[in-house]
C-alpha cells in the first residue's frame, strides 16, 4: 500500500483541523465521559460509557462483516484522562491512560460467553478508572497547591496512571491478557506492576491456576521456591523472607483473610498467565522481595510434565507475543552487555530525538532498515510470531511522521536475523457502530492478522483485512474484499445518479442499479483498488466502479466528488 498524497499528518491533523474520520451510524453526540480526548471538565462523570440519541439511518442490524476468522479476533480500547491546575499555569496534574481487550462484535455470537466475561472485566475497570481518576486529581491538586504555596508549582511531578493489556497466548482454547502497570503520586519513585487473567475460549470461564497443574499444591510451591531460588541468587538479591511470604499465596485463597482483614495468616491469589513458553507466574515488587530486588517472573515450561494437556499449546497452531525487547543507541557504550535481542537505533540528533534507522540484533546476528522514527516514543514494543511451520519473526510497528505506520518484519528462525521487508498500514479502529467501544485490533494468530489502510475513493476512509505470514515473513492479504471502519464523511448522499450494479451475496451481478439523486449511502465493502460496496436506505447492496481509484477518484472518467455531496477529505 502506497502512501497517497492527502493523508498527510495522522489522526493528529485530522483533531487539530476540525476534520475527522467519524461513524456512519453515528448516535447524536452526547457526553460519555472518558473517551480518547481530555476530560478535564467531566471529572463527575468520568467513568460513564453510555450515550444517549439515535441516527437517522440505523443500518446496522443488516450489515455482516465481510472479514471473517477461524479464531476470535480481539481489540483493545483505551481511556484517557488528563487534567491541568486551574490556575493560569496550566500546570499538568494527572495522566491516566487505561486499555482493556474485549472481543470484536463480529465474533460475539460464536462466542458470547467469552464476550459476555471480557465486557464485564472491561465495565468494571471503566468504573473503577472514572473513580480513581477523580481521587488521583483531587490529591495531585492538594500537593500542587501545597508546593505553589511556596512558589515551588513549576516543579510539580505529574501524578501518572497508567495500565496496558496484551495478549499473551490466543488460541481455539486459551485466551490470556497481561496487564502492565506503572504509577507515580509523589514521593521517591514510581511503581510497576503485571498482572494476568485467562479465560476458556470456548465459554469464557476464568480459568483458575488450581486445575492448570497436575501436582498438589504443595509439590508447586516446593518447584516455584526451587525456580525462585536461582532468581534470587542470579540477581545477588536476599531472598531471607521468601518462605514467609509465599505460605501466604493459595490456589484457592480464603476470601475472608485478604490482607486488609489483617489476618495475620492472611491469604492471597497467584498471579499468573499463558503465553509460547509456558504458565508464567508473577510476583511484583514489594510481593516478595524489596522494591530494589525488582519483579519476578517465573515460568513453568509446557514439557515440564506438570500442566495439564487441555492447557498446553494447541497442535499445528501459530502463535504471536507481545514483547518488548530492549532499545538503545547504536553508539551505546554498554550495548554488549544487553541479554537476549536487542534495538538499535540510529539517532540524528544529541538529544535522541530522532532515528534514521533501526537495527535488530541477536548476538552476533544484525539486520537493519532505514526509517525516519520519533525515538522518544519508541519503546521496543514489538510481535514475536511463531507460525505453525517452525518459522520465527519479529515484526515492529512504529508510527511514521504521517497517518501511516510502519510495519517491518525480521526473520529470526534458528537464531539468524534477516530482513523480511517492510510495507505500508494505517491506524484503524474496528466495530466504529459503537463509539465507546471502538478499538484497535490485536494481532494474536499469524494466519489472521487484522491490518489496516485509507482510501480516498469516498472521501477518505479506513478498511482492513485479515492477513497470513506469507512464505518471505511479510503479511499476505487473505481475501481481496476488505471491511470498512471509519469514514470522514458524516452523510453520503448522492447528488446525481451514480452508476452501480446490485451485490447479491458479497458478488457483483450484471443487473444495473444507480443510485438515485438524494439517496444516502454507507460503504460496506472494498477490494482497495477498483470498486466501493455501498448500503441503500432500503438495506440493499450495489456496487460503485471506479476507473480511477486513489485521488483523485473517478467514476465513469468523471470526479466522484461530481456525484456526491460534500465528501470530507482528512489531512
Amino acid at each position: 500500500m502506497k502512501k497517497t498524497r492527502i493523508i498527510a499528518m495522522g489522526l493528529c491533523a485530522v483533531l487539530l483541523t476540525g476534520c475527522s474520520f467519524t461513524n456512519p451510524f453515528a448516535k447524536d453526540e452526547a457526553d460519555t465521559g472518558l473517551s480518547v480526548e481530555n476530560v478535564g471538565d467531566n471529572a463527575d462523570n468520568a467513568g460513564d460509557v453510555s450515550s444517549e440519541g439515535t441516527s437517522e439511518f440505523d443500518y446496522t442490524e443488516d450489515i455482516v462483516d465481510i472479514v471473517s476468522s477461524a479464531l476470535p479476533v480481539y481489540k483493545n480500547v483505551y481511556r484517557y484522562d488528563y487534567r491541568y491546575s486551574e490556575d493560569d499555569n496550566y500546570v499538568n496534574l494527572t495522566q491516566m491512560t487505561h486499555s482493556w481487550v474485549l472481543l470484536r462484535e463480529a465474533d460475539k455470537g460464536a462466542y458470547p460467553g467469552l464476550y459476555d466475561a471480557l465486557m464485564d472485566r472491561a465495565q468494571e475497570g471503566i468504573k473503577n478508572f472514572g473513580d480513581y481518576s477523580n481521587t488521583m486529581y483531587s490529591d495531585a491538586t492538594e500537593q500542587y497547591q501545597s508546593m505553589a504555596e511556596s512558589g515551588d508549582e513549576a516543579s510539580f511531578p505529574a501524578y501518572v496512571d497508567n495500565q496496558y493489556d496484551y495478549i499473551s497466548r490466543a488460541d481455539s482454547k486459551i485466551v490470556s491478557i497481561c496487564s502492565s502497570y506503572e504509577t507515580y503520586s509523589g514521593g521517591a519513585h514510581g511503581y510497576y506492576a503485571t498482572y494476568g487473567d485467562s479465560y476458556l475460549v470456548e465459554t469464557g470461564e476464568k480459568i483458575a491456576l488450581s486445575n492448570v497443574f497436575t501436582i498438589s499444591e504443595d509439590e508447586f510451591a516446593s518447584k516455584l521456591k526451587d525456580k525462585l531460588s536461582v532468581e534470587f541468587n542470579e540477581r545477588g538479591s536476599s531472598s531471607d523472607y521468601v518462605d514467609e511470604y509465599l505460605s501466604h499465596y493459595k490456589f484457592e485463597p480464603d476470601s475472608s483473610k485478604d490482607v486488609s482483614s489483617g489476618a495475620e495468616d492472611w491469604e492471597t491469589e497467584y498471579i499468573f498467565y499463558f503465553d509460547y513458553q509456558g504458565v508464567h507466574i508473577v510476583f511484583n515488587p514489594y510481593d516478595i522481595a524489596d522494591y530494589a530486588s525488582g519483579a519476578f517472573d517465573v515460568v513453568f515450561g509446557y514439557d515440564e510434565g506438570v500442566i495439564a494437556d487441555e492447557y498446553k499449546l494447541v497442535p499445528d497452531q501459530g502463535y504471536i507475543n507481545h514483547e518488548v525487547i530492549p532499545v538503545c543507541g547504536k553508539d551505546y557504550e554498554y550495548k554488549n552487555e544487553i541479554e537476549g535481542m536487542r534495538f538499535e537505533l540510529a539517532y540524528e540528533d544529541e538529544e535522541h530525538t530522532y532515528a534514521s534507522s533501526i537495527t535488530l540484533v541477536n548476538g552476533d546476528k544484525e539486520a537493519s532498515v532505514d526509517a525516519d522514527i520519533y525515538a522518544e516514543d519508541y519503546y521496543g514494543d514489538c510481535y514475536h510470531i511463531y507460525t505453525k511451520d517452525g518459522r520465527e519473526y519479529i515484526y515492529i510497528i512504529f508510527s511514521e511522521f504521517n497517518d501511516f505506520t510502519s510495519l517491518v518484519a525480521f526473520d529470526i528462525t534458528g537464531g539468524d536475523v534477516k530482513l523480511c521487508g517492510s510495507d505500508w498500514f494505517h491506524d484503524i479502529y474496528i466495530d466504529y457502530q459503537d463509539q465507546d467501544f471502538s478499538g484497535e485490533p490485536c494481532l494474536t494468530d499469524p494466519d489472521n492478522m487484522l491490518l489496516g489502510h485509507v482510501g480516498e475513493a469516498l472521501g477518505s476512509f479506513q478498511y482492513y483485512n485479515l492477513y497470513s505470514v506469507g512464505a518471505d515473513g511479510m503479511p499476505v492479504e487473505n481475501d481481496d474484499v476488505c471491511d470498512f471502519g471509519m469514514v470522514a464523511t458524516d452523510k453520503i448522499v448522492a447528488k446525481k445518479e451514480v452508476p452501480a450494479v446490485k451485490v447479491v451475496d458479497g458478488k457483483a451481478t450484471s443487473e444495473s442499479s444507480p443510485i438515485a439523486p438524494g439517496t444516502t449511502v454507507v460503504p460496506v465493502a472494498t477490494d482497495g483498488k477498483s470498486y466501493v460496496d455501498v448500503q441503500l436506505e432500503d438495506g440493499s447492496v450495489v456496487r460503485i466502479t471506479y476507473t480511477s481509484y486513489e485521488y483523485p477518484a473517478a467514476i465513469d472518467g468523471t470526479s466522484v466528488d461530481e456525484y456526491f455531496d460534500e465528501l470530507m477529505y482528512v489531512g
